[in-house]
């Protein structure tokens, strides 16, 4: 992660090896209304991978924190996510241990009231499942992108839908990305409806492993020089709070604290039109939040 002192959440040149003149891509961007990016922009044709074309729905997505750990064939997608968090399209992102402290650290991140987005792959998505089946009661408007494979046996790595079924009760909303198009569109809609206040769900995409994800085809993509706008934490069916407690206090808890903390601070520091459902009377240390565990 990058040096969290002094700098925007906090990302200087010199935290990040760069030029002394770098700034991150996401602040060159212009947010734009969503109705406008997917109905109004210009759309230059793009031959791409799915992962690939979810990479460019990330780089538009203007997406706060991203948390995953790897495995076949999400790997490559969240590689992708890697490629936007040196570039400065992803303001924080890590690589987590497991897949349940993945999900618990990132339902953490987005009952901060920061956009928070995470993936995962068959076995990874039912070892984590204790989490994610606790994302919906919660409220946490969490995108996950889903890359289908086979569960266990008979062992394999080819595509397989099994795995939505575990959560069609579970109360998040589901997508299925049939090609790489739709994944390239679907995590931006995900995104715009999850964070809906009457909505306030957690959204997966879900789409088939390595015939998508690592097949090429035509994706019509927006201008990456705009983006979503940020996801404001108040406008929620449950408001983003202080979940801590001490009963639930480490090392690790306290730097996610601080995180998503500058990250509000520095959406709360942004010009007002930026923030069209802001409320800056309110302060942005009631944000402060712990990982679900």
């Amino acid at each position: 992660m990058a040096n969290v002192v002094g700098s925007s959440v906090c990302r200087t040149a010199v935290d990040e090896g760069k030029a002394e003149d770098w700034v991150p891509g996401g602040e060159k961007q212009k947010v734009v209304d969503p109705m406008e990016m997917f109905h109004k922009l210009p759309r230059e044709m793009q031959f791409i991978t799915g992962s690939e074309a979810a990479r460019e729905s990330m780089r538009r997505a203007n997406i706060d924190i991203a948390i995953a750990y790897p495995i076949t064939p999400q790997s490559e997608s969240m590689q992708q996510a890697g490629y936007l968090y040196d570039e400065g399209y992803i303001k924080e992102y890590y690589r987590a241990e497991e897949e349940i402290g993945t999900f618990s650290a990132i339902s953490g991140a987005s009952r901060a009231g920061v956009r928070s987005l995470t993936a995962t792959s068959g076995p990874g998505l039912m070892r984590g499942m204790e989490a994610i089946s606790s994302w919906p009661g919660a409220r946490t408007p969490i995108i996950m992108l889903n890359m289908c494979r086979v569960i266990n046996t008979p062992l394999a790595i080819q595509p397989d839908n099994i795995e939505m079924s575990f959560m069609l009760n579970t109360g998040i909303l589901m997508m299925h990305a049939e090609n790489q198009q739709d994944f390239y569109d679907y995590p931006l809609a995900a995104i715009m409806a999850s964070e809906q206040v009457d909505v306030t769900l957690p959204a997966v995409v879900s789409v088939d492993g390595f015939f998508c994800t690592h097949a090429r085809g035509p994706v019509k993509v927006t201008p990456e020089e705009y983006k979503l706008p940020p996801r404001d934490g108040w406008r929620s069916a449950v408001p983003a709070m202080d979940n801590r407690s001490e009963e639930h206090t480490s090392e690790l808890q306290s730097l996610v604290n601080l995180v998503c903390r500058l990250l509000l601070e520095k959406k709360n520091s942004l010009p007002p039109h930026t923030l069209p459902h802001s409320i800056p009377s309110l302060p942005p240390t009631h944000f402060l939040t712990s990982l679900s565990l």
